[in-house]
């Protein structure tokens, strides 16, 4: 392995350290990013970083059981119904146990593991849900035993992403019914809950049904191409995301995100590299 994880590792955990050391009025800013990058929206983003820089099909697999997550963590929080601590320093949708950033942040970095087997991720991966952790006990939005259940949770899901991916490879109905079956799950909760985390839950995971419509195992795209698309695809996802102002808009703004990028990697981006 080379040494690039191990210093992006140790950045994330010296990071974290400079977080708690520092003045609360200095590090908060951090934090704050942290709030962003650790939801299941940040891990769309991540996820799709996958999809066009790694590999279409590692980072529809990891999206796909992010999204999973997502949905498992709302259905705890509901079920559950405890309450945040009351001098959170930002809001916070719904309630606190378990976590929803520690627990996707722990399916994400087990289930990238259990796909790739390369002990970079566990490197990069543990000192980043140790600060996505320690950020929301300094936001004040959630408790320890929250953080560390919703680590624990997410770990389990995460070690189930290889058998559902396995499901899904070996039926063919199922690589479609997955999606029709997570996105109505997502607009079922949202009905009964109100989480507007749901409707972009179910968007995307309605969207990227696409993939297995466009998807080739015989494309080969040059790295230059794949950061371009890359790029080129959050920039217009960006734009729409400025759209979603109701319920209704929020969930086609997402559903198009997530069909967008199947149909951009496939369609588009051969015709700007070398090698479609």
């Amino acid at each position: 392995m080379t040494r690039w994880p191990y210093v992006l590792g140790l950045s994330i955990a010296v990071l974290t350290i400079l977080g708690l050391l520092l003045p609360r009025d200095i590090s908060l800013p951090l934090w704050l990013v942290m709030d962003v990058l650790g939801d299941a929206e940040g891990y769309v983003v991540i996820t799709l970083a996958l999809y066009f820089l790694l590999s279409p099909r590692i980072g529809y697999s990891s999206l796909l059981i992010i999204l999973v997550s997502g949905l498992v963590n709302i259905y705890l929080k509901d079920l559950l119904r405890i309450p945040r601590p009351e001098d959170a320093l930002i809001e916070a949708e719904g309630y606190s146990f378990p976590s929803g950033h520690a627990q996707v942040s722990g399916t994400f970095w087990t289930a990238l593991y259990l796909f790739l087997k390369s002990r970079a991720v566990v490197v990069i991966g543990a000192p980043y849900v140790a600060l996505i952790s320690v950020s929301r006990l300094v936001l004040g939005v959630h408790t320890p035993v929250d953080v560390l259940g919703g680590v624990v949770i997410g770990f389990v899901v995460g070690l189930s992403a290889p058998f559902i991916i396995e499901l899904i490879d070996e039926y063919l109905l199922t690589r479609y019914g997955v999606h029709v079956i997570l996105g109505s799950i997502a607009l079922l909760m949202y009905v009964g809950m109100g989480y507007e985390t749901l409707l972009k839950i179910g968007g995307v995971a309605l969207g990227m049904a696409l993939h297995h419509v466009f998807y080739r195992e015989d494309l080969e795209l040059d790295m230059r191409t794949r950061l371009l698309g890359y790029v080129g695809y959050l920039v217009p996802a960006f734009i729409l995301t400025r759209l979603a102002i109701d319920p209704v808009t929020t969930f086609l703004v997402f559903l198009v995100i997530g069909g967008l990028a199947p149909v951009y990697y496939f369609r588009f981006l051969p015709r700007m590299g070398r090698g479609g």
